[in-house]
């Protein structure tokens, strides 16, 4: 195993020799397929898009007995992630690449005409509601359009026209609000447990790119042990950001003291760490450097413990954005990053509190105060009882067997605290099972 102190290029040389190995060993066996998926946010920065050139260049190089597949959208790959690449890296992908072809008009109007199969009047609906010179427009300056792309104009164009016959302006389809596709993104999330995991790359977008708010100065930064990623500049004040989620009491006692370094340079700032419920508490039973590490706590290293409702809201606002950036929602990612701040404003608050007596923290600290709209205790027990009674149900059962009613939303948040409650979803149907020895 890795040395629990070694700098970031060191254990980023030691994963790709591990790798390396993993691919020599499957000769004996079968081979590996690496998928590279959503790749448009690579395209944010120049650095992340040639560490993702680098890191396919060397799978390619220095890796026997597998396949690199990568998935990506074409106008954003090709001006935007490729633009950041060297000659050398290009050369290793396949030429030529396999692409997906988009619609002609003849497909486009088959595509629109089985869409709307069943709407009044739908036998002239293309030619009527959508408009055969707006296809003209569209088909005019390309031959091919995407299929993605084209169906979003659709929806745009639908609604923009006049109401068909027998449709009441009241019952028109409307645009989604971003509020209700953050929504749908936070549903999908609660009926996915295994998703309510530490997520460094979901965190670390919530820090770097989106921020508090504006005019919060947000830094890429690399300390000299490489624990902490990120800094904040906010009202004179230095709050460094890290993404950790070891467990290791040596590597805990270096993150301390780089802390405090950091701190001893700017008294008013502090430094972040987030953890998540699966995740062993820190410092752990029998720790010699517990003491230091509470004192730290206690000055300026803020332990923020995520329960499973908050980690559900942040996950659920990065699938927002990444539906956004890849097109499958018609939302701009500008305007997704502006909804998150406001939205996200109790999370931004308990991150920016400077007062050390204030903080929710890891064990020894203060205890944390239950959030807004925590779940009610009789609540909690209502359901581990029923689903224990029953050892396995639907969750629309189980909506129906708790009086007073609660809502959706309400049940989801009383489940996640019940770990012996397992959740399995199916294309129409969400199941808890009862499972005492998780």
């Amino acid at each position: 195993r890795p040395g629990h102190d070694l700098p970031i290029e060191a254990l980023n040389s030691a994963a790709k020799e591990r790798i390396a190995d993993f691919c020599g060993l499957a000769g004996f066996f079968r081979p590996f397929v690496f998928c590279f998926d959503q790749t448009e946010n690579y395209g944010a920065e120049a650095g992340l898009a040639k560490s993702l050139g680098i890191v396919i260049q060397g799978l390619v190089d220095d890796c026997p007995n597998h396949m690199t597949v990568v998935t990506a959208n074409q106008d954003p790959w090709h001006k935007v992630v490729q633009r950041h690449w060297e000659e050398a890296h290009k050369d290793r992908l396949a030429r030529p690449a396999l692409e997906l072809s988009g619609l002609n008009r003849r497909q486009a109007e088959e595509l629109v005409r089985i869409r709307i199969e069943g709407w009044p009047s739908a036998a002239d609906a293309p030619g009527r509601r959508l408009g055969s010179d707006w296809l003209g427009e569209i088909f005019g300056e390309a031959k091919e359009v995407g299929v993605r792309h084209f169906l979003v104009m659709c929806s745009a164009r639908w609604r923009a026209a006049p109401a068909p016959p027998g449709l009441t302006p009241a019952k028109r389809p409307t645009a989604p609000t971003v509020e209700a596709l953050y929504r749908a993104c936070l549903n999908q999330i609660k009926s996915q447990p295994k998703r309510l995991v530490f997520d460094p790359d979901a965190l670390f977008w919530l820090v770097q790119e989106v921020g508090c708010r504006p005019g919060v100065a947000t830094h890429k930064f690399k300390s000299l042990k490489g624990y902490l990623a990120v800094r904040w500049e906010v009202e004179g004040r230095k709050i460094y950001f890290g993404f950790e989620p070891g467990h290791h009491f040596k590597r805990w006692e270096a993150i301390t003291k780089e802390a405090e370094r950091y701190h001893a340079g700017d008294p008013a700032g502090k430094t972040v760490f987030f953890r998540t419920p699966e995740l062993q508490a820190i410092p752990g039973p029998g720790w010699k450097i517990a003491p230091s590490i509470a004192a730290a706590t206690a000055r300026y290293l803020h332990i923020v413990v995520l329960g499973h409702e908050e980690m559900a809201e942040l996950y659920a606002a990065f699938d927002l954005y990444m539906g956004a950036v890849e097109g499958d929602v018609s939302v701009a990612p500008a305007a997704v990053i502006e909804f998150v701040r406001q939205r996200l404003a109790p999370f931004w608050g308990r991150i920016l509190e400077p007062k050390p007596e204030n903080w929710s923290g890891g064990r020894g600290g203060p205890a944390a105060a239950p959030p807004v709209g925590a779940p009610e205790t009789g609540l909690v027990r209502k359901i581990r009882n029923i689903v224990k009674r029953e050892k396995f149900m639907s969750m629309a059962d189980l909506l129906a067997k708790i009086s007073p009613p609660v809502s959706a939303e309400e049940l989801h948040r009383a489940r996640a605290c019940i770990p012996e409650i397992q959740v399995h979803t199916g294309p129409s149907m969400t199941v808890l099972q009862w499972r005492p020895g998780r």
